[in-house]
């Protein structure tokens, strides 16, 4: 639209947020994955060896608590970059918009 009207294309530099959540996301699904092969993996440990089962779920839960926090953080990130660059189409629409309507 911008060269259709005979400006620049001007283009939004990815953002930080834009560079930071697909390796957060990442991070926590690889947690979660974790902690699902975790879950399937210790209950046939415990079989042999029943005393450990406090020791699991005293660290699997808050590992699982921390993959969730990490999915969330990285959806966060996403809708940021998403507003961010909504606003910078929006100004540039509107900067385009009324230097036409000067003219």
């Amino acid at each position: 639209m911008q060269q259709a009207l005979g400006e620049k294309a001007l283009i939004l530099k990815r953002p930080l947020t834009g560079k930071l959540f697909p390796p957060a996301m990442m991070m926590g699904l690889m947690t979660l994955i974790a902690t699902l092969v975790i879950g399937f993996v210790q209950p046939a440990k415990l079989d042999s060896d029943p005393t450990g089962a406090a020791d699991i779920g005293a660290w699997v839960g808050p590992l699982r608590f921390a993959g969730v926090a990490l999915l969330f953080t990285g959806v966060a990130l996403a809708l940021a970059t998403i507003v961010r660059s909504l606003r910078f189409q929006a100004a540039r629409i509107e900067q385009l918009a009324n230097k036409d309507a000067a003219t």
